[in-house]
């Protein structure tokens, strides 16, 4: 927020004539249209646009912590949830793939570890979730899990946390491996049944990979997936220290900061609740 805050008009100009010109965009059309037709509107409506300054790829490390970080926090949530995050590499990292399967094998599926554990077998918590949110320098890999009420959330945090170090050090098996392979084609077939998602899809593989075809080199990479080179990915990238967050039922803290603010702007006697009466709230309007 710091560097937001201290953001002039000027800066915003810059990055915007900086990286957002012509010659760095996409533009993807499908449907029922050809080059002879698409070229000449094209050009009538974005040839007048000068070229901006051409970008550079940006070199970007892995971070990765020098020993297990744990927090908590409150929030406006109905029950507590906990997190498990790991920074690993970019879409066009090889071990991409391999690491979206450990986390679909994970949940995902129907039948995926922590749903068949966690929820229905030892029925600790209400719903889980794993996946890889991936961007073009680095991903995100999450896990996390909603506590049912009653549990204590110590005793899922160490079931969480043993579940996934016991896919790291075994990987998945063929079975599951295989899953994931089909569901992820079926999704993607399915998706390129829409114009517009065809049309979205070929513009990031083009934007990201200069590959508007690169959705078919994933299929082959999903079906090429062992349960070998999925437990290879995930020792190299989940054996680094995790980011534990615990998401706890309250006040988040920008809230109890504003009822403090409110509280000393008060006066006293609306404070200590001298003088003051209380009203049904269903009087109130």
């Amino acid at each position: 927020m710091a560097d937001l805050d201290a953001a002039s008009l000027d800066d915003v100009h810059g990055w915007f004539r900086q990286h957002y010109g012509p010659n760095n965009a996409i533009l993807a059309l499908a449907g029922d249209i050809d080059l002879a037709t698409a070229k000449p509107l094209v050009e009538r409506y974005f040839g007048s646009i000068k070229r901006g300054p051409d970008s550079s790829p940006i070199a970007v490390a892995i971070p990765t912590l020098p020993a297990r970080k744990d927090e908590t926090l409150q929030d406006r949530v109905a029950m507590t949830r906990l997190y498990r995050t790991w920074v690993v590499p970019g879409l066009n990292d090889s071990d991409a793939v391999p690491l979206a399967i450990g986390a679909s094998v994970l949940s995902g599926l129907a039948s995926s570890r922590l749903d068949n554990t966690l929820v229905r077998d030892e029925k600790l918590a209400v719903s889980v979730s794993a996946g890889l949110q991936t961007f073009a320098q680095v991903s995100l890999f999450e896990v996390s899990a909603d506590v049912k009420p009653g549990v204590d959330p110590a005793v899922v945090a160490r079931r969480l946390d043993a579940i996934i170090a016991d896919l790291i050090a075994e990987g998945p098996t063929a079975g599951e491996v295989d899953r994931v392979a089909i569901q992820n084609a079926a999704d993607t077939i399915k998706s390129l049944e829409s114009v517009s998602s065809k049309a979205g899809t070929l513009a990031e593989g083009l934007l990201y990979l200069n590959d508007p075809d690169h959705y078919a080199q994933d299929l082959d990479a999903y079906a090429a997936a062992t349960p070998a080179t999925v437990k290879a990915a995930l020792g190299k990238w989940l054996s680094r220290p995790a980011y534990a967050l615990t998401v706890t039922p309250g006040a988040r803290p920008a809230d109890r900061d504003a009822q403090a603010v409110t509280k000393a702007s008060k006066p006293a006697s609306a404070v200590s609740g001298v003088g003051t009466k209380a009203v049904p709230a269903d009087t109130i309007r």
